[in-house]
């Protein structure tokens, strides 16, 4: 991942963050890679996966289209640039890495302005990072993100996100050291399922589609809920949801 401008400052409006957000929920999108077949079914499939969930929605670039993401691979490794840019940014997937929805996805969702949920200012709560397992020079990917450039919009950390980092990420031996262990009670394996969670969702939806920023905690989830596990109303409206979570 490339961290090349912040991620919103503020919640749903404000000069500073107008110009790393898509308009009108809306990404701009050209593949310009040399996919197979395989490989394009899941990018579109990410796509969808959004669309169903959210309101975002992604359209074909057009000729007078100047701000646009290009899903490429023409350069090493799994990364995209994160927002909206004035011109051309990039989501680079190198063969090996559109082989399932599950990093297709979460590229995507760096496009749309969010980082790493292992990078949130409060991390340290939830999960302990071992920095004594880690290859040294990728240490850096665990930096917490910049107080002034991102929000958490109220929303609990979330440990089955689909930007959270496995528990062996970057580890010397993955088999046999963890990097990351979950400090809170948590169910089956840390981040990286194959399509976003319900709060992944919440956090798209407050950004781009109206959904207010909650004004009361939401509970901590204790396992990952998939985006798919409410009724497309509660989706967008999350009050019935805290009761549902809470009740798990």
């Amino acid at each position: 991942m490339r961290l090349p401008r912040p991620r919103f400052r503020h919640a749903l409006a404000g000069p500073p963050d107008a110009a790393y957000r898509w308009p009108n929920a809306t990404v701009i999108y050209s593949i310009d890679g040399t996919f197979n077949s395989s490989e394009l079914k899941f990018i579109n499939g990410a796509m969808r996966v959004f669309e169903r969930n959210t309101c975002v929605r992604f359209r074909r670039r057009r000729p007078e289209d100047v701000a646009y993401v290009s899903i490429d691979n023409i350069e090493p490794g799994c990364w995209s640039d994160v927002g909206r840019g004035v011109e051309r940014t990039v989501v680079n997937l190198q063969p090996g890495c559109a082989n399932a929805l599950t990093t297709p996805v979460h590229e995507l969702m760096h496009t749309l302005g969010f980082y790493h949920e292992h990078n949130r200012l409060d991390r340290d709560r939830y999960v302990t990072i071992l920095y004594e397992n880690m290859l040294p020079d990728e240490c850096d990917n665990f930096d917490l993100v910049d107080p002034g450039n991102t929000t958490t919009f109220n929303v609990p950390y979330d440990l089955g996100s689909i930007m959270h980092y496995r528990k062996d990420a970057f580890s010397k031996r993955p088999s046999e050291l963890d990097t990351m262990h979950a400090r809170v009670q948590w169910e089956g394996e840390l981040g990286q399922r194959n399509t976003l969670t319900w709060y992944d969702a919440l956090l798209i939806n407050i950004m781009y589609c109206g959904v207010p920023v909650p004004r009361e905690p939401l509970p901590i989830p204790s396992r990952w809920i998939p985006a798919k596990a409410y009724g497309r109303r509660d989706r967008f409206r999350y009050q019935r949801v805290m009761r549902t979570v809470g009740a798990n």
